[in-house]
């Protein structure tokens, strides 16, 4: 939701983060969402959600994964 209002980047956020966990490993932090993200898709499949919210579910899994997650400098 900060990304899609324009608050803060990708960058921004994940710059964020490591204010917060000084000495934490991204890249683990980006494996623990991809794995959080893992278990909300096998508990509740797109095909699950309702027709009016599949959109907005299917467009935040792929922001995690196609962009949220990817390595950033």
């Amino acid at each position: 939701e900060v990304c899609r209002r324009r608050l803060a980047d990708i960058a921004d956020c994940w710059s964020l983060w490591q204010l917060k966990n000084p000495g934490g490993e991204l890249a683990a932090a980006q494996r623990a969402v991809l794995n959080h993200l893992a278990r909300i898709e096998s508990r509740r499949p797109l095909a699950s959600v309702t027709p009016a919210e599949r959109p907005r579910a299917e467009a935040i899994r792929h922001f995690v994964h196609d962009q949220l997650c990817l390595p950033h400098d």
